[in-house]
């Protein structure tokens, strides 16, 4: 075997020992980083879907602790009707209803807010709703009743859609 002299081009085994590991290094750095933004995009999705049920529960919270009267609608619910006069002796009448995204499967909650028979303001409250309901369905609830508002949002994700879906249980003011 002719062993090579210092003019001849190549590497030592000393030097591939020490390349090969920090080669590994370097991999090992690259798919964990690769990972964690799959992750991230998972939990970003996640977070959409959090979001978008808490800001649902939010709005109809509001109104119907403020709501001297509330009526549901046929079937699940909607649309959702609630009613109060304010301090000022202003009539507001809100309604929630499902609307159908572009996407066609999931739906957005609107909120329409009329005061004194004038309207003023429609607000999409919630995107990525995959189920809403509000029970009892079909009935004007007495001040001692309870509305049990229900809602669940499916956000499309990297790793499959996230959903989250949260309960809120509202009691109307008595007139």
């Amino acid at each position: 075997m002719k062993l090579l002299n210092r003019s001849q081009k190549g590497f030592t085994l000393i030097e591939l020992l020490i390349a090969l590991p920090i080669i590994a290094i370097v991999v090992a750095a690259a798919t964990g980083a690769l990972i964690q933004v799959i992750q991230s995009t998972s939990t970003s999705a996640h977070m959409v879907a959090l979001r978008q049920v808490q800001t649902a529960g939010y709005w109809v919270s509001k109104d119907g602790l403020q709501a001297q009267s509330i009526t549901t609608g046929p079937g699940v619910g909607f649309p959702l009707t609630l009613n109060w006069t304010d301090w000022n002796d202003e009539f507001h009448h809100v309604v929630y209803s499902l609307e159908n995204m572009p996407s066609g499967t999931l739906k957005q909650l609107q909120r329409q807010e009329s005061v004194n028979g004038t309207l003023v303001a429609t607000t999409m409250v919630g995107q990525y709703i995959d189920a809403a309901s509000c029970a009892p369905g079909n009935k004007t609830l007495a001040y001692n009743e309870t509305l049990t508002f229900t809602v669940t949002a499916k956000v499309p994700g990297a790793r499959g859609p996230q959903t989250e879906s949260r309960t809120y249980e509202i009691k109307p003011r008595p007139d």
